[in-house]
């Protein structure tokens, strides 16, 4: 029996990971009181990156060194965690529109402590994928 249910666990684990590493990104949309700076700054991380718009619009939660990179620079930018790859929530509140306070507090409480992971950009991926998961119809990719 105890083989029976390690078996069952190994597939449901197997099932749910291969669901997870197979979702796309799925970006709510950009909230359109940020949509300009966000543009812009979408453009700087791609351009500094060498991204292309197709890699962009194609981008999966797979540990991809290029998406963790560029979350990194977007994070970095926004000053929403620091060279440290600490997050500073007061910048991101400061940032984000009012209707926006309750996601940054969820975040807040949530996300604050996320692996560093073993890509140098790997903690500012954690990040973003915490914060994906805190409310996903608030979550966006810049």
């Amino acid at each position: 029996m105890c083989v029976s249910n390690a078996i069952q666990t190994t597939a449901f684990l197997l099932v749910l990971l291969t669901t997870f590493a197979n979702s796309e990104i799925n970006s709510g949309p950009v909230p359109p009181e940020v949509k300009d700076s966000m543009t812009s700054l979408r453009n700087n991380c791609t351009n500094e990156l060498n991204i292309t718009e197709e890699e962009y619009q194609n981008f999966d939660w797979n540990w991809e060194p290029k998406l963790m990179c560029y979350i990194q620079c977007v994070l970095l930018n926004l000053g929403w965690i620091t060279e440290e790859n600490v997050p500073d929530f007061n910048a991101m509140e400061s940032t984000l529109p009012i209707t926006y306070k309750s996601y940054v507090d969820l975040n807040r409480e949530h996300c604050h402590n996320v692996p560093d992971g073993f890509h140098e950009c790997e903690k500012a991926y954690n990040y973003m994928r915490c914060f994906r998961d805190q409310d996903p119809e608030k979550w966006f990719l810049p």
